[in-house]
């Protein structure tokens, strides 16, 4: 029996006992899936042994200087931060910045919004602000577990390995370590809620489901390309994207 062989077998053999027993292959899928999302977030969380709750790079301190504005002013005062509102002078003085126009909104909305559920935990606005990264991108780990599954129509094996890849990749790293407070590392997360309910869609149109569940679906998923807009410029590589997703997606 020839290596390939032999390996082949084994695979046929493992595939074909976990066919047979389903709550085992769930119960190891859910174990390596909790090994992956703890491998992510400790890579991301490494860089707090070496500087603590510190920012790393200088966009991570203008997106806290404006979570911080809005949460001592408001909610919707993220969108007085034009070049008339003389707290904007503290950048390229003295014409100051125009904020609005030059920034999205989501993050420092969500981070000085949602201090106020937490500062009770004892933590200061900024290390809310230093652990986002971390949250989005746990969260964007299981998405792309969830994500891959639904793409591949249930393989949990793909499910798998999209998580793998997310946890892992430089270039899905670099940008979700602790107190990389930028837009980037947190688009996963709607970006992969817009492809997940996109594919919802797809099948529900495919399928002649009810025109209730697929109009559910067409909100979800336009509701989340707009986060991505409201969040993060790369929304325009985002359509250019889709639009040959959209085109190639029935036909596969």
């Amino acid at each position: 029996m020839g290596v390939n062989e032999a390996v082949s077998n084994t695979v046929y053999k493992v595939y074909g006992y976990f066919m047979q027993h389903p709550r085992t292959a769930k119960a190891i899928t859910y174990v390596l899936l909790a090994l992956i999302l703890v491998f992510g977030v400790y890579v991301r969380f490494s860089p707090y042994w070496l500087n603590g709750f510190e920012f790393f790079e200088f966009d991570s301190y203008i997106e806290y200087w404006q979570a911080k504005y809005v949460y001592e002013n408001g909610l919707f005062s993220w969108y007085t931060l034009t070049r008339d509102n003389p707290a904007t002078h503290i950048f390229w003085y003295p014409w100051g910045r125009d904020i609005i126009y030059t920034s999205y909104p989501f993050l420092p909305i969500w981070i000085g919004t949602t201090y106020h559920l937490v500062e009770g935990l004892g933590l200061t606005l900024k290390e809310w602000g230093v652990l986002q990264p971390l949250i989005f991108a746990a969260i964007g780990i299981i998405l792309a577990y969830i994500t891959g599954r639904e793409l591949s129509n249930g393989s949990r094996i793909t499910g798998l390995i999209t998580a793998l890849l997310v946890a892992v990749l430089p270039a899905a790293t670099e940008r979700t370590v602790i107190g990389y407070i930028e837009k980037e590392g947190v688009a996963i997360v709607p970006l992969l809620l817009y492809v997940y309910f996109y594919s919802r869609l797809m099948k529900s149109i495919s399928k002649g489901e009810s025109s209730l569940r697929k109009t559910l679906y067409t909100v979800l998923s336009g509701f989340f390309l707009a986060v991505i807009g409201w969040l993060w410029g790369g929304y325009v590589f985002i359509l250019g994207t889709m639009v040959a997703f959209t085109i190639l997606y029935p036909l596969l």
